[in-house]
């Protein structure tokens, strides 16, 4: 488990950053089709869906509270109360003997203080990163739509906290009434090009019903 980041805002244990990214595209695109051949998960309780590929594995287990935080974030949406805290509601990846790896976690955290759009939210989780990763870098930040909602995918590199060496990394962050969605995807360090498109159609392919 060792090579599993995952994007704890609040907590710190993944955080994305703020410099100048190299590539902006600012226009909506097309949402592709998820691959015919990926595996769809959807929760017990009917709130998203996310598709993998067909030889990844979920890896729930290794989440702790998984059915409380679910509920927690169900709740929050239900009701229109700010959520409380950072959960993770999702972990999965090509089963290795070293971990999961690549792998794609979903993280649910409450809206920051003070953000009523998405391109606030994006800003705000793009805030503090220097404090833990000095050497962040955006190497290409697209808005576009995931699931019919506004949606912003990020490439980045940088020395996370217990990593050696650069990781590169694929995040998308989506807002969903008072709760900031982010799909994190890991590669095996160095071996980002291999998984791009993987990691790309996976975090696409999240669905939120609620």
């Amino acid at each position: 488990m060792k090579r599993i980041l995952l994007s704890f805002l609040g907590i710190g244990l993944f955080l994305t950053g703020c410099q100048s990214p190299t590539t902006v595209v600012p226009t909506p695109l097309p949402e592709p089709e998820i691959p015919a051949h990926y595996t769809t998960y959807t929760d017990e309780a009917q709130l998203f869906s996310i598709s993998y590929p067909p030889d990844w594995e979920t890896a729930l287990s290794f989440i702790p509270d998984v059915k409380k935080n679910l509920e927690e974030v169900l709740n929050s949406i239900q009701s229109g109360t700010a959520l409380e805290k950072v959960s993770i509601v999702f972990l999965a990846g090509l089963k290795s003997t070293s971990g999961f790896t690549p792998n794609v976690n979903i993280v649910v955290e409450p809206m920051p203080a003070g953000v009523k759009t998405h391109d606030k939210m994006v800003e705000a989780e793009l805030k503090g990163v220097q404090q833990f990763v000095q050497d962040y870098l955006i190497l290409t930040q697209l808005k576009t739509t995931v699931g019919g909602k506004e949606a912003t995918i990020i490439d980045a590199e940088g020395t996370f906290p217990g990593q050696q060496g650069k990781q590169r990394i694929l995040q998308m962050f989506t807002l969903v009434d008072k709760t900031v969605w982010v799909v994190t995807g890991t590669p095996p360090s160095g071996d980002f090009d291999r998984w791009a498109e993987d990691l790309h159609a996976v975090a696409r392919s999240l669905r939120i019903f609620k």
